[in-house]
């Protein structure tokens, strides 16, 4: 047998042919596709080894088996042929498609993996929608998408025929009620991305196939499958080696958990030097002496920039991040919120270490003394503020405080560059600090307290709403 032309598989088309010639038989036309419309095709029904003529009666029990195989969640394909007595100069073999003979159905399962209805619900729970788009017949998506947990009403499911009846506002009105999209063609697919961009949202599509590469190109993050062609890899964003949805779930997680890193890291690294802004400011202003020399800046800068930021660095990503919900495409690492507590820092520092500063001045005790006072308080409420940005969703006193290791060895070491730089001769000559007494550090703790206190009162006001994301 010898293959005389071939068409190959087209989603408008949605069949595709070959024509062979073979001594015994003459020649054959082979069809494989879409059931639907091969039995629009064809004339005569293969029934054993006879063909019969395709009637309302025996169509109707070919579609009940076609039903049932996709309920089954089989994906289905249709198989048909045609012996072709005489053949037209030129003729195509789309000319050549009426009065097939239907042979029957090839039924092929592709199992679901053993955690993927987890991870469908965990995405969920992230706040993420998972979407099925399938050029597959209805109720074969159907089957897959409840045995994945998802809704699968009539609101939440919409076949191709359906999609082109709606306009594209309309389709924005409903596609966060979609699940399902069934007997999808490629255009189909740029029409639902951007019915979700339309709607704000930040949109990852899955793909590898050349008829998904539009689609892959218009979404936000276009994700081509390690097994797809290279032309969706081409034009995607990523490409997903593993082929597996979870790892998907996984690099969004480690996402929120960088995301909220960097936050942290910042928020901590900028307050801390509005504190010292806001002394220089305030003095200046109301005409008091300077609370901190330029050197004892530079030692504190020191102490806070190197260890204790490095340590938030390697803080374990929190569990809170699964839950919430995700942020909106134009919000700032800094939003409005974050900005209020990072001033809420400042002015609060400033506030209660001016008070003691002064209470020191009043009773004449030497400038050298309220300044070195001053020099540890900050230096110590820096300390606490590493501590304090691990997490701004949860408490600063909580069972796993110490469980940072590396936080802990960056308090242990600013706290001995605290006391080298109060006990120290060498150090008190350059940085202008002179040795305190036990009642100067019972001041000292009893100040970064007051501050501590305060803070988390309005940090717990600020962040620690359910269902409330950063």
């Amino acid at each position: 047998m010898v293959k005389i032309s071939e068409l190959l598989f087209n989603p408008t088309r949605k069949y595709s042919a070959a024509l062979y010639q073979s001594k015994e038989k003459g020649k054959t036309l082979y069809v494989a596709g879409s059931p639907e419309r091969l039995l629009e095709s064809s004339g005569f029904l293969k029934v054993g080894r006879q063909e019969v003529v395709l009637n309302r009666e025996n169509a109707n029990l070919v579609y009940q088996s076609l039903r049932d195989l996709t309920e089954k969640g089989f994906r289905v394909l249709g198989v048909a042929c045609r012996k072709i007595i005489k053949l037209k100069e030129n003729q195509s073999l789309e000319e050549l498609m009426e009065d097939l003979v239907f042979v029957g159905f090839l039924a092929l399962k592709d199992p679901l993996r053993k955690e993927a209805k987890r991870v469908i619900a965990l995405s969920q729970q992230m706040g993420l929608k998972p979407v099925i788009v399938s050029g597959d017949h209805l109720l074969t998506v159907k089957a897959i998408a409840e045995e994945l947990g998802l809704a699968t009403g009539k609101e939440n499911i919409m076949e191709a025929k359906d999609l082109d009846k709606l306009k594209d506002e309309d389709l924005s009105k409903i596609i966060e009620k979609i699940n399902v999209f069934a007997r999808i063609d490629p255009h189909h697919k740029l029409r639902i991305v951007q019915a979700w961009q339309d709607e704000g949202m930040v949109v990852a599509m899955v793909g590898d196939g050349i008829n998904d590469t539009p689609a892959l190109k218009k979404a936000d993050v276009g994700l081509a499958l390690g097994s797809g062609t290279e032309l969706a890899k081409e034009v995607s964003d990523l490409v997903l080696l593993d082929d597996n949805f979870f790892t998907i779930i996984k690099s969004v997680e480690e996402g929120r958990g960088i995301f909220d890193k960097i936050r942290n890291i910042t928020v901590y690294l900028v307050s801390s030097d509005f504190t010292e802004l806001g002394f220089i400011f305030f003095s200046v202003l109301f005409g008091f002496p300077l609370p901190l020399l330029a050197t004892q800046i530079l030692w504190i800068n020191i102490i806070e920039d190197s260890f204790p930021a490095l340590a938030l660095t390697l803080e374990k990503r929190e569990r809170e991040t699964l839950s919430e919900r995700p942020r909106e495409k134009k919000e700032e690492v800094l939003n409005r919120r974050v900005v209020f507590w990072m001033s809420a820092i400042g002015l609060v520092t400033i506030l209660v270490e001016l008070a003691f500063f002064l209470f020191y001045l009043k009773f004449n005790l030497p400038l050298a003394v309220a300044r070195t006072f001053i020099f540890a308080a900050t230096t110590l409420e820096t300390l606490y503020l590493a501590f304090s940005h691990r997490s701004l969703r949860r408490k600063i006193i909580r069972k796993d405080i110490f469980s940072n290791s590396y936080m802990n060895l960056a308090f242990l070491f600013g706290v001995f560059l605290l006391a080298i730089g109060i006990y120290n001769p060498i150090f008190q000559t350059f940085l202008h600090t002179v040795p305190l007494g036990f009642l100067d550090w019972i001041l000292i703790i009893s100040c970064v307290s007051i501050e501590a206190a305060i803070l988390e009162s309005i940090k717990g006001r600020l962040f620690f709403k359910k269902g409330l994301h950063l």
